[in-house]
Parts: structure tokens; C-alpha cells; sequence
């Protein structure tokens, strides 16, 4: 199915503003959520290029060659990896962007079950995680083994769990208004098992749903 984050929001969006409204206001939605992740993105991409260049003669003194040559290789790496993460966010997001962009607000139900691009998300989280562990590894090469512990016990005992918590309260927050229709949506949509139909008054002035499910055949069952 669709992603939820989209569907739920485009039969709540055209049913508490109207159709026409509701297809605008969440055009423009979509195109903000992707300028969001694209700039947040962005920036870790600029931290993480800039660290990648190392002066071996900043190392700690009382490292040994071999923590360094080994730590050193650990360190660009993941900082390398953060890059491209970053790189390929931004990407996304700007793709997403103008896919938003370039489509009539009248085909809004068409362009969310035809978008088939994840988003910046999936690559922002992995981006993070592997900036964060680099930073620890350049723990050990510029301050030492024992800042290289205090660091690795900051990152699991502190980022993990706050990262774990401010992820579990965002869903929260949505599922508060789970009666709303409003839904989380997930990081890699799977796009293609609704059919989108557009919105219209009914013969009492309501709305009909943005969407159908398709129905089932022998044919699409794996």
C-alpha cells in the first residue's frame, strides 16, 4: 500500500478543508517535509566532509602506530559513509521536491500512490549514526583510550536510548490521533496496492474517500 503518512493526511486535508484546499495546503505540505529533511541533511553532510581530513601529528601521543593506522581507517570510513548517506538525502529530498512540485494539485491522489522514491529519512537516520560512531573513534585518535571508553559508554548509554525515546514519542504523537485518521508513515513506502480516486461531493455535500483499495485477484497474489 501507500504510504500512510501521505494517505491518511489526504482524506484528512480534503475533508477538513475541502477539496480544493486540502489538495493545495498538502502540496505544499509535501514539498516543506522535503525541504525539512533536505536541509537537515545537508548539514550533516558539511560536518562530515569537513572532518574527513586528518593531521596524523594531532594524534595522542601515547597512541600506538598500530590503534592509529587501525582507528584512522575506522574513522574516514564512517565519516565517508556519513557523506554519502548525507549526500544521497539531499538528493531524495530534492527530487522529491520538484516531483511535488511539477504535479497539478488536482492529481495529488495520483502523484502519492505513484511515488515510489523513499524518503530522505532512510538515509538521514543511517547518516547519524555513523557520524555519531565516527566522532567516537576520533575520541581515540585525538584524546586517547580513556576518552575513547567515555565516549563509547556517552553514545550507547545516552544518544541510542534519547534517539529510541524521541522516536517512540513522535509516533506517540501521532497515535493520539489515530481517531483523526492521521497515520505515521514508514521510510520506504510500498507504492502500488491502492488505487487513488479523486475526491468528490456526494449528494448530501460530504466527501468520499481519496482512495480505494484495489481489489484482489489470483493474478497479483504471489
Amino acid at each position: 500500500m501507500s504510504d500512510p503518512y501521505w494517505t491518511s493526511r489526504h482524506e484528512v486535508f480534503c475533508k477538513e478543508e475541502g477539496v480544493g484546499d486540502g489538495n493545495t495546503n498538502l502540496k505544499e505540505a509535501a514539498k516543506n517535509y522535503a525541504t525539512a529533511w533536505s536541509i537537515f541533511a545537508s548539514l550533516l553532510m558539511t560536518v562530515s566532509f569537513s572532518l574527513i581530513p586528518v593531521d596524523t601529528g594531532s594524534f595522542y601521543d601515547e597512541n600506538s602506530e598500530e590503534g592509529n593506522r587501525i582507528f584512522s581507517f575506522v574513522y574516514v570510513v564512517l565519516l565517508l559513509m556519513s557523506t554519502i548517506f548525507s549526500f544521497l538525502a539531499v538528493l531524495v529530498g530534492t527530487f522529491r521536491y520538484t516531483f511535488w512540485d511539477g504535479i497539478p494539485a488536482t492529481l495529488l491522489a495520483e502523484a502519492i500512490t505513484s511515488m515510489e522514491m523513499p524518503g530522505s529519512e532512510a538515509f538521514v537516520y543511517p547518516a547519524i549514526g555513523t557520524q555519531f560512531l565516527a566522532s567516537v573513534a576520533g575520541c581515540y585518535l585525538f584524546l586517547g583510550y580513556e576518552m575513547f571508553i567515555a565516549a563509547l559508554l556517552l553514545f550507547f548509554g545516552f544518544f541510542v536510548p534519547g534517539l529510541i525515546f524521541v522516536s517512540f514519542k513522535y509516533r506517540a504523537s501521532f497515535a493520539k490521533l489515530a481517531s483523526l485518521g492521521i497515520r505515521a508513515g514508514s521510510l520506504a513506502p510500498n507504492v502500488g496496492q491502492q488505487k487513488p480516486v479523486h475526491m468528490a461531493d456526494d449528494s448530501n455535500g460530504g466527501m468520499v474517500t481519496a482512495s480505494l483499495k484495489m481489489a484482489e485477484s489470483p493474478e497479483n497474489e504471489q
